[in-house]
């Protein structure tokens, strides 16, 4: 405002001001009050009624803070995510503002429980159930102790359902901050129930321990044998019929490797034989052939790269 001062000037108590000179000072303050109104259009209106329209937080406390509204429409100092605070405070007179998270260490509501300040209040040293500023943010009886048991019954869980949960507690959010909150949810030991479905996605630099592979038991029709890749890559055939054709769908696309086990088990009663097509390659062009011996096993080993054109294939024989 003192620029407003810049277009008046003041006259000397007990003097004579001319007219010209009034004048001229009605005209500065004219300028002067059309500056402040130009500074008025740039400002931050509040136009639904009477409010708080202060921040009464000092320079240090709205740092790194947010213009925001909090419940009742009136102006606020506020966060996207919150500021965390660590363990709730044991003593009282700690000021908490709106969007504070913290840890509940005594136990009160939980132990290790988050809460996330819905009000600006100064704090009476515990958390007890004053739902009136506080909101269970994560709850630890439920993530128990960092491990998480998904049971998704082979639906995705994507990027967008855990934004949208996130969202749910701390506001707008990005993809990329979704991102980082779910690798931090599954840091720890964790147990997946039910199917999860990668959909193709990698599964990157993972240590396997204590696995099976699905194992399938398709039966030939007509001398066709039609192996799925999406129902498993081991199968166990038992021959009941001479197989003229084998048909394998749905394989890796091309440039992704992929392999298919089977496990052929000569008829009990009478000896079955396999015919290879063309596409089934095997080492020095010599095309496996099933164990002449009634009940015998053989192992076939099949890889492609080219989305299943060709089949690279192994066997082991006449296991009894």
């Amino acid at each position: 405002m003192s620029a407003f001062w810049n277009f008046v000037t003041r006259f000397t108590a007990g003097t004579l001001a001319k007219a010209e000179d009034v004048n001229t000072n009605l005209d500065g303050i004219d300028a002067g009050l059309a500056l402040v109104e130009t500074e008025i259009d740039k400002a931050v209106q509040i136009t639904n009624g009477a409010g708080v329209t202060d921040i009464v937080l000092s320079a240090a406390a709205r740092a790194n803070k947010l213009l925001a509204f909090d419940a009742n429409g009136d102006i606020a100092a506020s966060t996207i995510l919150g500021d965390w605070k660590g363990n709730h405070a044991a003593a009282a007179g700690t000021d908490y503002q709106i969007r504070d998270v913290v840890k509940d260490s005594t136990g009160a509501l939980g132990l290790n429980n988050l809460y996330i300040c819905i009000s600006t209040h100064t704090s009476t040293g515990t958390l007890l159930t004053d739902t009136a500023n506080w909101e269970l943010l994560v709850d630890a009886a439920v993530v128990a102790a960092a491990q998480v048991t998904i049971a998704d019954a082979g639906a995705l869980i994507t990027a967008t359902d855990v934004e949208g949960a996130l969202q749910e507690a701390f506001g707008e959010i990005d993809a990329n901050t979704a991102a980082v909150a779910l690798r931090a949810l599954l840091a720890g030991g964790n147990t997946f129930t039910g199917t999860q479905n990668l959909s193709d996605g990698i599964l990157q630099r993972p240590k396997i321990q204590d696995y099976g592979a699905v194992l399938t038991s398709p039966s030939s029709s007509s001398g066709v044998l039609t192996l799925d890749y999406s129902l498993g890559n081991v199968f166990v055939v038992t021959l009941t019929e001479n197989i003229t054709s084998i048909v394998i769908t749905n394989p890796p696309a091309t440039g992704v490797y992929g392999e298919m086990i089977i496990k052929f088990i000569q008829d009990a009663a009478t000896l079955r034989t396999i015919a290879w097509a063309a596409a089934y390659l095997w080492p020095y062009g010599v095309d496996h052939v099933m164990t002449p011996t009634l009940s015998a096993i053989d192992w076939v080993t099949l890889r492609t790269t080219d989305g299943g054109t060709t089949w690279f294939c192994d066997s082991a024989q006449a296991y009894a």
